[in-house]
């Protein structure tokens, strides 16, 4: 190959085989000719992960589950400025006091 300076001269190809058996090969393997099935630990693991990432999706405010969702993208930077935006205005309406005074009209 025309690679420069010290180290094998070499260049590697895909590795990647596919091994077709035939029929009756797995006819005689029977059920062990499948796939096989995940580990009991492996299923509960992805489980325990899928609740703590809901758990954490719903503790998130607009701006950040945007990021969150969209990642570092224009779309995702612009969703999340929305996002912001809005939790500020519900704050500000969450915080202001409502007016408690009357007006009375003089007859």
């Amino acid at each position: 190959t025309p690679n420069e300076g010290r180290g094998p001269q070499v260049r590697q190809v895909s590795n990647a085989y596919r091994l077709f058996a035939p029929k009756r090969a797995l006819a005689l393997l029977g059920r062990w000719s499948g796939r096989p099935s995940l580990p009991d630990d492996d299923a509960a693991a992805r489980d325990d992960r899928k609740a703590i990432e809901a758990e954490h999706v719903a503790s998130l405010d607009l701006g950040s589950f945007a990021s969150f969702q969209l990642g570092d993208s224009p779309l995702g930077r612009a969703l999340a400025q929305m996002g912001k935006a809005l939790d500020l205005r519900e704050s500000a309406k969450r915080t202001e006091s409502q007016s408690t005074s009357y007006s009375y009209v003089v007859m």
